[in-house]
């Protein structure tokens, strides 16, 4: 008791001294609480997956050595190349398209949305948790909605079965209903549609993969 009311009236004496490294001490531990927010977030991304070690995107690198983000739908292979999505070391392979800048239509109004178009294999791949419905594509016509678009549209009634007007003109039926992720995703949308809903997609897509469990990455692109 003697030391804690000798170091209050030092911290009396010195109220200058003392507020400096009060600030000090308190800005020192809201940088530490950020950086370590920030740190875990960016390397926990997917990590909300049941297997999210063994998701993989598939790049393309060019001829003059650029790589990007693609598929190989449009890749002409020789005989003596393969296609590394046909290897037996991948459980599931699946193409989407991200539709930024999209909309959809309920009573008569316009909502913008991304929009991401894609097929119940991406829903094995990337589990998203689902709070009510089901997280299937089977039909060309059924959509899933996040739970705060949900609510954008729909307020507080049941979304399930609902149907809303996508940007092409055709209508979906909403059938599940995708709760927040407990880690940072790599995927941000709004809605996912069947990406059979149509045909001739103006936009490039992209493929992603499930690799069996214990599967190297690097052994499998070296494969010729």
């Amino acid at each position: 008791m003697k030391i804690l009311n000798q170091a209050i009236r030092s911290l009396s004496r010195n109220k200058l001294y003392s507020y400096i490294n009060m600030i000090g001490l308190t800005l020192s531990l809201s940088c530490f609480i950020i950086l370590s927010s920030y740190v875990y977030q960016e390397t926990t991304v997917d990590h909300f997956c049941e297997h999210p070690d063994d998701i993989y995107l598939l790049t393309i690198q060019r001829s003059n050595g650029q790589t990007h983000i693609g598929t190989t739908e449009h890749v002409e292979f020789t005989a003596d190349q393969r296609n590394p999505l046909d290897d037996p070391a991948i459980k599931y392979q699946s193409t989407f398209i991200l539709l930024e800048d999209d909309f959809v239509s309920y009573n008569e109004y316009d909502y913008n949305a991304t929009v991401l178009a894609a097929d119940s294999l991406f829903l094995k791949i990337v589990t998203f948790p689902v709070v009510t419905g089901s997280p299937r594509l089977d039909q060309p016509n059924q959509a899933l909605l996040t739970e705060e678009f949900a609510r954008k549209l729909f307020g507080k009634a049941d979304p399930i079965g609902k149907s809303i007007r996508y940007s092409s003109g055709k209508y979906v039926t909403v059938t599940g209903v995708i709760g927040k992720t407990r880690t940072k995703s790599s995927f941000t949308f709004d809605v996912i549609i069947s990406k059979n809903l149509h045909t001739g997609w103006m936009y490039m897509p992209y493929a992603v993969v499930l690799l069996e469990s214990g599967t190297d990455y690097k052994t499998l692109n070296k494969k010729k």
